[in-house]
Protein backbone atom coordinates (compact mmCIF):
# COMPACT_ATOMS: atom_id res chain seq x y z
CA UNK A 1 0.00 0.00 0.00
CA UNK A 2 1.33 3.41 -0.96
CA UNK A 3 0.48 5.81 1.89
CA UNK A 4 1.79 8.86 0.07
CA UNK A 5 -0.37 8.11 -2.97
CA UNK A 6 -3.42 7.82 -0.71
CA UNK A 7 -2.53 11.14 0.94
CA UNK A 8 -2.12 12.78 -2.48
CA UNK A 9 -5.53 11.49 -3.60
CA UNK A 10 -7.12 12.93 -0.46
CA UNK A 11 -5.47 16.31 -1.00
CA UNK A 12 -6.37 16.30 -4.71
CA UNK A 13 -10.00 15.45 -3.95
CA UNK A 14 -10.34 18.22 -1.40
CA UNK A 15 -8.60 20.72 -3.69
CA UNK A 16 -11.07 19.88 -6.45
CA UNK A 17 -14.06 20.22 -4.10
CA UNK A 18 -12.93 23.60 -2.77
CA UNK A 19 -12.06 24.69 -6.31
CA UNK A 20 -15.58 23.83 -7.45
CA UNK A 21 -16.87 26.22 -4.79
CA UNK A 22 -14.57 29.10 -5.69
CA UNK A 23 -16.61 32.27 -5.90
CA UNK A 24 -19.81 30.51 -4.82
CA UNK A 25 -22.56 32.74 -3.42
CA UNK A 26 -24.96 31.75 -0.68
CA UNK A 27 -27.55 30.95 -3.33
CA UNK A 28 -25.00 28.64 -4.98
CA UNK A 29 -24.60 26.74 -1.70
CA UNK A 30 -28.38 26.39 -1.57
CA UNK A 31 -28.64 25.15 -5.18
CA UNK A 32 -30.05 21.64 -5.54
CA UNK A 33 -27.70 18.96 -6.83
CA UNK A 34 -30.39 16.30 -6.59
CA UNK A 35 -34.00 16.63 -5.51
CA UNK A 36 -33.91 17.70 -1.87
CA UNK A 37 -30.08 17.73 -1.74
CA UNK A 38 -28.36 21.09 -1.85
CA UNK A 39 -24.66 21.75 -2.29
CA UNK A 40 -24.47 22.58 1.41
CA UNK A 41 -26.32 19.48 2.63
CA UNK A 42 -24.21 17.29 0.34
CA UNK A 43 -21.07 18.80 1.86
CA UNK A 44 -22.38 18.26 5.40
CA UNK A 45 -23.26 14.67 4.52
CA UNK A 46 -19.76 14.14 3.11
CA UNK A 47 -18.17 15.38 6.36
CA UNK A 48 -20.38 13.09 8.49
CA UNK A 49 -19.73 10.16 6.17
CA UNK A 50 -15.98 10.73 6.18
CA UNK A 51 -15.90 10.86 9.99
CA UNK A 52 -17.97 7.68 10.28
CA UNK A 53 -15.79 5.94 7.68
CA UNK A 54 -12.60 6.83 9.52
CA UNK A 55 -14.11 5.62 12.81
CA UNK A 56 -14.94 2.30 11.17
CA UNK A 57 -11.53 2.09 9.50
CA UNK A 58 -9.88 2.63 12.89
CA UNK A 59 -11.95 -0.22 14.29
CA UNK A 60 -11.03 -2.48 11.38
CA UNK A 61 -7.30 -2.11 11.96
CA UNK A 62 -7.42 -1.91 15.74
CA UNK A 63 -6.25 1.70 15.84
CA UNK A 64 -7.08 3.83 18.90
CA UNK A 65 -10.46 5.57 18.90
CA UNK A 66 -10.42 9.35 18.66
CA UNK A 67 -12.97 11.67 20.27
CA UNK A 68 -15.69 12.88 17.94
CA UNK A 69 -17.12 16.41 17.90
CA UNK A 70 -20.30 16.84 19.94
CA UNK A 71 -22.46 17.30 16.84
CA UNK A 72 -20.95 14.38 14.92
CA UNK A 73 -23.67 12.31 13.32
CA UNK A 74 -26.40 14.80 14.14
CA UNK A 75 -27.65 17.04 11.35
CA UNK A 76 -27.18 20.69 12.26
CA UNK A 77 -30.40 22.66 12.67
CA UNK A 78 -29.37 25.44 10.27
CA UNK A 79 -26.58 24.76 7.85
CA UNK A 80 -24.42 27.65 6.76
CA UNK A 81 -21.25 27.47 4.65
CA UNK A 82 -18.59 28.37 7.28
CA UNK A 83 -19.39 25.62 9.82
CA UNK A 84 -19.91 23.02 7.09
CA UNK A 85 -16.56 23.84 5.48
CA UNK A 86 -14.98 23.77 8.94
CA UNK A 87 -16.54 20.35 9.60
CA UNK A 88 -15.17 19.08 6.28
CA UNK A 89 -11.71 20.30 7.29
CA UNK A 90 -12.02 18.60 10.66
CA UNK A 91 -13.14 15.34 9.08
CA UNK A 92 -10.19 15.45 6.68
CA UNK A 93 -7.83 16.15 9.58
CA UNK A 94 -9.11 12.98 11.27
CA UNK A 95 -8.54 11.08 8.03
CA UNK A 96 -4.94 12.24 7.85
CA UNK A 97 -4.39 11.33 11.51
CA UNK A 98 -5.76 7.87 10.76
CA UNK A 99 -3.41 7.49 7.79
CA UNK A 100 -0.55 8.32 10.14
CA UNK A 101 -1.57 5.31 12.27
CA UNK A 102 -1.36 3.05 9.22
CA UNK A 103 2.40 3.33 9.47
CA UNK A 104 2.29 1.56 12.86
CA UNK A 105 3.21 -2.10 13.17
CA UNK A 106 0.58 -2.87 15.83
CA UNK A 107 -2.35 -2.87 13.43
CA UNK A 108 -4.62 -5.71 12.38
CA UNK A 109 -3.38 -6.30 8.84
CA UNK A 110 -6.50 -8.31 7.93
CA UNK A 111 -8.63 -5.19 8.31
CA UNK A 112 -6.16 -2.95 6.50
CA UNK A 113 -7.47 -3.70 3.01
CA UNK A 114 -11.06 -2.91 4.03
CA UNK A 115 -9.95 0.28 5.79
CA UNK A 116 -8.05 1.51 2.73
CA UNK A 117 -10.98 0.59 0.47
CA UNK A 118 -13.26 2.66 2.70
CA UNK A 119 -10.92 5.64 2.39
CA UNK A 120 -10.82 5.24 -1.38
CA UNK A 121 -14.64 5.28 -1.38
CA UNK A 122 -14.52 8.64 0.45
CA UNK A 123 -12.12 9.93 -2.20
CA UNK A 124 -14.48 8.83 -4.96
CA UNK A 125 -17.49 10.34 -3.17
CA UNK A 126 -15.67 13.64 -2.82
CA UNK A 127 -14.58 13.64 -6.48
CA UNK A 128 -18.17 12.90 -7.52
CA UNK A 129 -19.46 15.74 -5.37
CA UNK A 130 -16.86 18.14 -6.80
CA UNK A 131 -17.88 17.15 -10.34
CA UNK A 132 -21.60 17.60 -9.56
CA UNK A 133 -20.97 20.99 -7.98
CA UNK A 134 -18.70 22.03 -10.84
CA UNK A 135 -21.39 21.08 -13.33
CA UNK A 136 -24.16 22.78 -11.35
CA UNK A 137 -22.50 26.11 -10.58
CA UNK A 138 -21.98 28.66 -13.34
CA UNK A 139 -18.25 28.00 -13.78
CA UNK A 140 -18.91 24.77 -15.66
CA UNK A 141 -17.39 21.31 -15.17
CA UNK A 142 -13.99 20.82 -13.56
CA UNK A 143 -11.14 19.03 -15.33
CA UNK A 144 -10.70 15.35 -14.45
CA UNK A 145 -8.56 14.45 -11.40
CA UNK A 146 -4.82 14.23 -11.89
CA UNK A 147 -3.49 10.75 -12.63
CA UNK A 148 -1.25 9.15 -10.00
Amino acid sequence: MDIERLRHQLVDGRTRLIGALEGASESDYNAELLPGVTVLTAMADLARHERATVEEARRLVGAPVRPAPAVHGEPARRLTPPPVVHDLAGARHETHLFIDTLLGSHLDMEGLGAAVAALRAIIEEEQDLAARIGSRLPRGPLPPPTAQ
